[in-house]
């Protein structure tokens, strides 16, 4: 199999993981990187260097490449998705959420039929977390257990903790981890819409969503179901001898 050719845009925490998975993958060739910021060396690639731009547009025009990932801050997913959609005929994978608002949805929308949408895939990570897989394996391996009927899920948000400038780059807690939530809960549950939500000054959130209508069972009877999913996250905990105010 030919190795597939990689180009990643956007150098910030996230990206360590990616990277880390991509250096573990024999398939996965590591083009280029992206990424304006001049604060600190961009990051070796199985030990060797990798060439980097500050700019996607330099980096297409120089390399070719099957798959652009990017991991940047979610304010500029829809700029660089329609950059990477309509300047070159790579797959592009986005961190979550692909977009901050429906405005920049409906530019990607706007696209089609020029361009072929199905080229595009979201980062849901947190949907396929080893905790996440072992509980809907677990769950679907006992049906005799019945449907789900409540879903309980909170963790601790770590970028919180990186102050003002963590929230330029992921908007708010409900865009950064109430899209983990929510696509974690679709492993478990066909979600229909969100019922509540609530976010304080701190960063805290917590929501509710409605899942879909119980099924039919045998001889048109109603299997249950679950009427309520929720899920919380909050700010963690200062550790000791941190300046981060409470």
């Amino acid at each position: 199999m030919s190795a597939v050719r990689i180009g990643f845009v956007g150098l910030g925490i996230i990206a360590e993981t990616h990277l880390a998975v991509l250096a573990g993958m024999p398939e996965a060739d590591l083009v280029f990187t992206v990424d304006p910021r001049t604060d600190r060396p961009p990051p070796r690639f199985r030990e060797a260097a990798v060439p980097h731009f500050a700019g996607l547009a330099e980096a297409v025009a120089t390399y070719d490449v099957d798959l652009l990932v990017l991991a940047t801050p979610t304010p500029t997913h829809a700029d660089l998705a329609v950059e990477a959609l309509t300047t070159t005929g790579a797959r592009v994978l986005v961190e979550k959420p692909l977009v901050h608002d429906i405005d920049a949805l409906g530019r990607l929308e706007g696209l089609a039929p020029q361009v072929d949408l199905g080229r595009i895939a979201v980062a849901h990570h947190f949907a396929f977390s080893p905790e996440v897989r072992w509980a809907a394996g677990l769950i679907a391996a006992h049906p005799e257990w019945g449907p789900v009927t409540g879903i309980t899920s909170a963790f601790h948000d770590p970028y919180l903790l990186l102050g003002g400038h963590a929230f330029a780059a992921y908007v708010s807690s409900w865009m950064d981890s109430g899209i983990n939530q929510l696509s974690m809960l679709t492993r478990f549950v066909d979600l229909t819409d969100l019922t509540s939500r609530h976010e304080d000054e701190q960063g805290a959130a917590a929501g509710t969503v409605r899942p879909a209508p119980p099924a039919c069972g045998p001889a048109g009877t109603r299997r249950r179901a679950a009427r309520r999913a929720s899920s919380s996250w909050a700010r963690p905990a200062p550790r000791c001898g941190s300046t981060t105010p409470p």
